[in-house]
């Protein structure tokens, strides 16, 4: 155990230096913006001109802690690191959420029921983004963000089917598993959550997770 304090300590010290190092010599010290950050983060002492996003300057043309190092950052601000509407969880978690539901039966109003019932498992709740109604594939195609390509997918993501005349709109939802392939209800294995490639009805797909 002392052995794992000892490293824990050595790369705090390593993490300060290289801080350190990429101050000028007038500039705060490690601990001050490590104090400045947490502090914004819990909303003490909050200014929004000193706000300033992972990759730029700070005030007085000081670089930003997510500059310097990112993944101190992340642990001190982790909203950071999110997509606009995401919520805290990984793709990878709600796809193995949604491979946990296989063969599970869902009628009526199936693909949607099924979407909202995986997501609901993962502690997620959309009711109120979705005007109340997670039974209506429509109502999903404002959450999270916008992903167009099928390529650009990840598991997890949200996939939107178009009807079955290609003519677009939102018709049927599922959950993307990689590979070309979603989690959704299919009526031809009896309305149940199975695997499935997902052809050439795709319309778009939604982010909703922290990827």
């Amino acid at each position: 155990m002392l052995e794992g304090v000892q490293n824990v300590l050595g790369r705090i010290q390593q993490i300060e230096g290289n801080f350190n190092r990429a101050l000028p010599t007038s500039g705060p010290s490690f601990a001050q913006v490590l104090q400045q950050q947490q502090g914004m983060q819990a909303g003490a002492n909050f200014n929004p001109n000193m706000m300033q996003a992972p990759g730029m300057t700070g005030m007085m043309g000081q670089p930003s802690l997510g500059m310097v190092n990112p993944s101190l950052w992340s642990m001190i601000n982790p909203q950071q690191s999110m997509q606009p509407g995401a919520y805290p969880v990984t793709g990878d978690q709600l796809e193995k959420m949604a491979a946990s539901m296989d063969g599970k039966q869902y009628w009526p109003n199936a693909c949607a029921h099924a979407v909202n019932d995986a997501l609901k498992q993962m502690g997620i709740d959309i009711k109120e983004k979705v005007n109340n109604n997670p039974e209506w594939v429509p109502n999903y195609a404002d959450l999270g963000q916008k992903v167009t390509k099928m390529d650009d997918m990840k598991p997890g993501d949200l996939v939107i089917y178009n009807n079955y005349l290609g003519q677009g709109g939102y018709d049927h939802i599922g959950i993307y598993a990689g590979n070309g392939e979603a989690w959704n209800v299919s009526t031809a294995a009896g309305y149940k959550w199975v695997k499935r490639p997902i052809g050439d009805r795709f319309q778009e797909a939604r982010r909703i997770t922290a990827n």
